[in-house]
């Protein structure tokens, strides 16, 4: 594991540097967040990538493993942004700072209410699929 986490680094050294090399003449301090972004997210994925194939989290695939705790809040999370703004979109004009701090609070209970509705489909999923497995048929 130790090679391989030696060869993520280096890859993402060398795409870093690549990258600054192209980006920064030509976009300045943009190009050097969108570089930051870009080398972090590959390392960020590589290593969890690695980190489920190693523990097979509960004899999942790594694939269903990013989709459950990856994929699906961030689905969640721009639901809930979205939503969070249509719903503001609707109301009358605030000030800046009320305006802010009501859509966060927005987003952040759609967000709570969708991840505890989602939460509890994927446990009844998991408990009904226990309790199939578990039920012992007798032999006729």
């Amino acid at each position: 594991e130790q090679v391989y986490n030696m060869r993520v680094n280096i890859a993402d050294s060398a795409l870093s540097a690549l990258l600054v090399w192209i980006l920064i003449p030509r976009m300045g301090v943009p190009g050097y967040l969108i570089v930051i972004y870009i080398t972090e997210l590959l390392n960020a994925s590589l290593s969890i990538t690695k980190l489920i194939t190693l523990s097979r989290f509960g004899g999942i695939s790594p694939v269903k493993a990013v989709l459950r705790w990856a994929a699906l809040p961030l689905l969640l999370s721009i639901g809930a942004v979205s939503a969070a703004k249509v719903v503001t979109s609707i109301m009358p004009p605030l000030p800046m700072i009320p305006s802010l701090v009501l859509s966060i609070t927005l987003a952040a209970a759609i967000y709570g209410s969708l991840s505890a509705i989602s939460n509890v489909d994927i446990l009844f999923a998991a408990r009904k699929k226990a309790c199939v497995n578990s039920v012992n048929i007798p032999n006729s």
